[in-house]
């Protein structure tokens, strides 16, 4: 895998920092701090997530320097996710948190989770940090600048 680790076989169901999970037609990742995972009533089992879809790899491959992709090979196939980094939170209480199947909310919708893996630290952390940077734009987009 070119960006995850496989943690199909892990004994412990807990959700964890770079957890990737697939639902219907989204891709879930779990960007919660990991400090937050082990006591989540820190956070009143307010979990973040950002939400992706999956993309051509193609074009996935070509702003892979810019843009926010996850590559990871799933069952023998190429798969790439593009992030939309927007973080919701959604509850998910202790006892659905040990429990290998979850469901969160999103978008008033209710979304069974898949694990998939995980994600290496350094990807998960960047992805982590460009979203949770999301809420500190002040309302203003910056041009893209190409030179």
């Amino acid at each position: 895998m070119v960006s995850c680790v496989n943690l199909k076989n892990r004994s412990n169901y807990k959700l964890g920092f770079g957890n990737l999970f697939k639902s219907k037609d989204y891709y879930f990742l779990c960007i919660t701090p990991h400090c937050d995972c082990l006591r989540p009533s820190k956070i009143n089992n307010e979990f973040y997530f950002i939400h992706g879809k999956e993309i051509k790899i193609e074009t996935a491959l070509k702003g892979a320097e810019t843009g926010d992709y996850t590559f990871c090979i799933i069952e023998g196939r190429p798969l790439s996710i593009e992030w939309i980094c927007k973080p919701f939170s959604s509850y998910i209480s202790d006892e659905d948190n040990v429990k290998i199947e979850k469901t969160i909310s999103f978008r008033n919708e209710s979304y069974p989770l898949e694990y998939i893996c995980t994600l290496k630290e350094n990807y998960a952390q960047r992805i982590s940090n460009n979203s949770f940077g999301y809420g500190y734009r002040i309302g203003v987009d910056l041009p893209n600048l190409k030179g």
